[in-house]
């Protein structure tokens, strides 16, 4: 599994106007902005099929990705996808 792959696996879709909710943390962080709740550490953890108790954390492996995509002069990640879009084969 790429690390693209790691990435879009833990995206998150905001859709609110409101301002006191900040879409760049975890989607259990989001919730807790929702319902005015402290928020935890952004940490994320994931496992193969195969070994599905065999947790790994990729906290890292998300937050590398989503500097690599910002130092490649991209503002943010919708300029990122259309250019993949639009450099698709």
């Amino acid at each position: 599994m790429t690390d693209e792959d790691v990435y879009n696996r833990f995206a998150t879709f905001v859709a609110t106007n409101d301002a006191s909710i900040d879409p760049n943390v975890s989607s259990v962080n989001i919730m807790r902005q929702v319902f005015d709740m402290p928020l935890l550490e952004d940490r994320a953890f994931m496992s193969q099929y195969q070994q599905s108790y065999n947790f790994k954390e990729v906290t890292n492996v998300i937050n590398e990705f989503e500097e690599s995509k910002m130092t490649m002069g991209f503002k943010n990640f919708d300029d990122y996808y259309k250019d993949m879009r639009d450099n698709e084969p």
